[in-house]
């Protein structure tokens, strides 16, 4: 499932006013939830809803949907219907029914997703309501709140002109992770003035990456990524030469300014242990 950083988004909704907040949080098998509209007066009180979730399905409903992912394809009508279908039961049993009112009546808008570590495995941005997917409904960041310490992050200045850094089919097996990047570069041809373009596709070593990819404020892979169920902080991006993994990503962390925006699209991406 693709998993994306939306700093970028972030801090374009503060600088707004962020008008929407989605809060969702888990209790063992209750989801508790709620919808406020920023714009609004400020009040001393803030109305939740909740009901009882069955996990087990929740967790076969995002399998189905990385697997629709994953199949070549997806555009064709018959795998489009069921994707959607299965996204739509995800949007049936995750969402309250006065939440869902809320989100149908409000459309394009800032939609800031604030959610406990525990809902990561679920993609929440692709939630179909039968009519449209929830991020092309709204422009939506994702806060995450997590029992862990954040590390020291350094983060970066931004300049006028962006500097951006595509990584397509590193393994030369998937032509339309190619494609995807090829499409991706000429869709920003025409922004040369905000945004500088690198695009790099096959024998794309994990030297490469820990050498270049701090140069960058956003980088978007479109590839392989593998999840190792024994040691999960071996898991991460297939290279050329193996995997650009969490030990690769933390060691990076700690000296340098990491790209403001990685969008990650590859299987396993959000990948979560607990289900």
């Amino acid at each position: 499932m693709p998993l994306c950083y939306w700093r970028l988004n972030y801090d374009a909704m503060i600088q707004d006013g962020m008008p929407l907040t989605l809060e969702i949080t888990r209790e063992g098998q209750l989801l508790k939830m709620g919808i406020f509209d920023h714009r609004e007066p400020s009040a001393t009180l803030r109305h939740y809803s909740q009901h009882r979730v069955d996990f087990s399905e929740i967790g076969r409903l995002c399998q189905e949907a990385t697997l629709f992912l994953s199949k070549p394809g997806l555009k064709e009508p018959s795998l489009l219907k069921g994707f959607e279908k299965t996204l739509y039961a995800l949007w049936d049993h995750l969402l309250t029914r006065s939440v869902k009112e809320k989100l149908q009546e409000k459309i394009d808008l800032d939609l800031l997703l604030e959610i406990d570590e525990e809902l990561i495995f679920i993609p929440w941005e692709l939630i179909f309501d039968g009519n449209n997917f929830l991020c092309l409904n709204f422009n939506i960041g994702r806060l995450v709140k997590t029992k862990s310490s954040p590390p020291f992050l350094n983060y970066r200045s931004l300049g006028h002109t962006f500097k951006m850094l595509i990584l397509a089919n590193p393994t030369n097996d998937l032509r339309s992770a190619y494609l995807e990047g090829v499409n991706i570069r000429n869709q920003f041809d025409r922004k040369r003035e905000h945004i500088r373009i690198d695009f790099k596709s096959t024998s794309i070593d994990r030297l490469y990456i820990k050498k270049n990819i701090c140069d960058y404020d956003i980088v978007h892979f479109a590839g392989h990524c593998e999840y190792n169920y024994h040691a999960p902080k071996d898991s991460g991006w297939v290279l050329s030469d193996g995997n650009f993994s969490i030990h690769d990503i933390l060691k990076l962390g700690s000296g340098l300014s990491l790209p403001t925006l990685i969008f990650s699209n590859a299987c396993y991406s959000a990948f979560s242990p607990k289900e």
